[in-house]
């Protein structure tokens, strides 16, 4: 590496690259990334002792920056605070090109330092200049009205502490989960409606995460919601995506296993059927057996962002006669499971 002329700041030398977060696959593809400008800037907050301790030169350090979704971000903006106290920003600056075998330096100050990286919209660096802590950065909500499952928001934080090594791995990853209905039969074996289909004709998500703080102490859970209880046709339609919340249902199910492979989308809700002061995020079909009118709500457990829960259901009873009420024991079989988002396969770059 070349030595850095910016008297006063670390250089640390980044790497950009895609991973598959899928155990299967166990390629990586590099990417290298460079920065147009240093669109850096420095908080006017910081105490002199901080000032005095960003004023030292050290050696470069490598930061390997990695994610799982393609297409690319649009850009990265990165966050450097210092690590004591009100933890003030050290320095900002936002990376938008990507092009194979360039580096990247961002620019922070000597000593411990807290990273935050997120994806981003280029050009739009303005609308950070009120952040001057970690806490006012903490403030910033993630929205369901933003987000394109195909190009989910990202972040990613690490510390960056002096002692340790150099080399440091900062992976970003959505707030969003995806829920997954992979198939669904009935069994209403010895019902008086034992030849009768369900017609489904809704399926949506109750209880969903609609606006989340994904920076801080908060666990990145929703402090917004949708559809709490029952759905919310209005609310949904206002969505870019509403079909991130509600489709249509799969039409007839009977003994013989569809498999809809339909996919949904919120925010992380850590709640269970214990509580945690919050009600528990459910998948929802709705429809009918026989004329009659019925809701399968199937509780989802605490979810973790970047996850995606998959659904194989059997039905063996008639639903709930409200969304909002749980069905009886045994009224559904649920053989559930969970993977990391779903990964496209990256892009292959000579770095």
């Amino acid at each position: 590496m070349t030595k850095s002329n910016d008297t006063g700041r670390i250089s640390f030398f980044a790497y950009l690259f895609f991973y598959p977060r899928i155990a299967s696959r166990i390629s990586v593809a590099l990417l290298a990334a460079v920065l147009q400008s240093p669109a850096f800037f420095s908080s006017c907050a910081a105490t002199k002792e901080e000032k005095e301790e960003s004023s030292v030169l050290r050696t470069k350090a490598q930061i390997y920056i990695q994610w799982s979704e393609n297409p690319t971000p649009d850009a990265l903006d990165v966050f450097f605070f210092f690590q004591e106290e009100p933890r003030h920003l050290d320095a900002y600056q936002q990376i938008t090109e990507w092009d194979q075998g360039r580096t990247v330096y961002a620019l922070s100050g000597n000593g411990d330092r807290h990273l935050v990286a997120l994806s981003g919209t280029a050009g739009d660096i303005y609308s950070w200049t009120d952040i001057q802590t970690y806490g006012s950065l903490g403030k910033l909500l993630f929205s369901l009205e933003d987000e394109n499952p195909a190009r989910p928001r990202l972040i990613g934080e690490a510390d960056l502490d002096q002692a340790q090594s150099r080399q440091t791995y900062l992976t970003l990853h959505p707030m969003l989960c995806a829920i997954r209905i992979r198939s669904v039969a009935c069994d209403f074996s010895k019902r008086p409606y034992a030849d009768l289909p369900f017609i489904n004709n809704k399926l949506y998500v109750l209880n969903a995460g609609w606006e989340c703080l994904p920076v801080g102490d908060t666990g990145g859970g929703p402090v917004s919601w949708m559809n709490q209880g029952r759905l919310d046709s209005a609310a949904v339609f206002r969505l870019p995506r509403p079909e991130m919340l509600l489709q249509e249902g799969c039409g007839a199910i009977g003994k013989a296993r569809v498999s809809p492979d339909r996919t949904f989308y919120c925010y992380a809700n850590p709640a269970t059927e214990d509580g945690l002061g919050a009600s528990v995020t459910r998948m929802v079909l709705e429809g009918s057996i026989g004329g009659i009118t019925c809701y399968y709500p199937i509780s989802l457990p605490g979810m973790t962002p970047g996850t995606c829960y998959e659904l194989d259901l059997t039905l063996t009873k008639m639903g709930s006669p409200d969304p909002g009420i749980p069905v009886e024991s045994g009224t559904v079989i649920v053989e559930a499971g969970s993977v990391p988002w779903e990964s496209r396969e990256p892009e292959t770059l000579t770095f």
